[in-house]
C-alpha cells in the first residue's frame, strides 16, 4: 500500500495496511488478507487489487483466512459479540447462510470462543483455532474445532469434533494452523510467560487428537509462532 504524511499520525490508516495471513486459491491466484482493510488479490506486476472489502465491517478484526477446494474464502473474526467465520464465494460474494458461528461466546456447535486460525485438510475438512481474548478469565479459554462439508458445499451445523486438551494437558492460546498430507495436525502455541510451541498431532477416526512430537524450547528457539505453512513436499515454514 502508499505510505502517505498524514499516516504517520494515523495509527489505525497503518494498521489497516498490515498483511496478517496468506493462501492460494485452486487456480494458483494469491491473496493476502489485511487487518482492516478487507482481502486482496496479488496482480501480475505484484501490486494488491481490492477483492473482498471491509463491508459493514464484518472484517474489522480478522485474524486469518483460508480457502478451500471450491476456491470459497474462510475468514476468521474476532471480537465482542462478532466472533464468526465467515464464508464468501470464489468470487469474493458474502454467504451470510454459511457463516459459522452466532456471534456469541460459548462452547456450542454453532459459537466461538474465539476464532484465531484456520486449515483445511486434503478432504476439505476445516480446522478452527478457537481462543477467547478479552478481559474475562474462564476456566477452559482454548480450543480445537473440526467442521465436515456436506453435500452442498456447507459446513454449517457440521462440527464433528471439538477438543480443548490433549491427553489431559489444556491447550494454551492456539493461534494458527496448518496440516500435512498425512493429516496430522500442527497446532502453534503461543502460551504464556514466553513459553511457545508448534505441537503435531495424529488424529483418530473420529478426530480425536494424540501428540506425536512438539516442536519448541532449545534446539528449535521457537519465541511467537505466528504462522505455518505446510508445502506439497511436507515441508514446514514456522514465522
Amino acid at each position: 500500500f502508499p505510505v502517505t504524511v498524514a499516516d504517520a499520525a494515523n495509527v489505525q490508516a497503518k494498521l489497516n495496511r498490515l498483511i496478517i495471513a496468506v493462501d492460494i486459491n485452486p487456480s494458483g491466484e494469491q491473496f493476502v488478507l489485511t487487518f482492516g482493510n478487507g482481502i486482496k488479490r496479488v496482480g501480475a506486476n505484484g501490486g494488491l487489487v481490492d477483492f473482498i472489502p471491509n463491508q459493514a465491517d464484518r472484517l474489522s478484526n480478522a485474524l486469518d483466512f483460508a480457502i478451500n477446494s471450491d476456491g470459497k474464502f474462510y475468514v476468521a473474526t474476532n471480537e465482542s459479540n462478532r466472533r464468526f467465520v465467515r464464508v464468501y464465494s470464489s468470487s469474493g460474494t458474502y454467504l451470510s447462510n454459511e457463516t459459522l458461528g452466532d456471534g456469541t461466546y460459548g462452547y456450542t456447535a454453532n459459537q466461538f470462543k474465539g476464532p484465531t486460525g484456520l486449515a483445511f485438510d486434503n478432504d476439505d475438512n476445516l480446522y478452527v483455532a478457537d481462543h477467547y481474548l478479552g478481559n474475562q478469565n474462564p476456566p477452559k479459554p482454548s480450543a480445537i474445532k473440526i467442521y465436515k462439508k456436506d453435500a452442498t458445499g456447507n459446513y454449517k451445523n457440521n462440527l464433528v469434533n471439538q477438543f480443548d486438551n490433549i491427553g489431559g494437558t489444556l491447550l494454551n492460546f492456539p493461534f494458527r494452523l496448518a496440516v500435512n498430507s498425512q493429516k496430522q495436525l500442527y497446532v502453534a502455541e503461543l502460551g504464556d510467560d514466553d513459553v511457545a510451541s508448534v505441537k503435531v498431532l495424529k488424529l483418530d477416526a473420529g478426530f480425536n487428537p494424540i501428540q506425536i512430537d512438539e516442536i519448541g524450547g532449545p534446539p528449535d528457539l521457537i519465541g511467537a509462532p505466528g504462522s505455518i505453512i505446510i508445502d506439497k513436499f511436507d515441508n514446514i515454514f514456522i514465522a
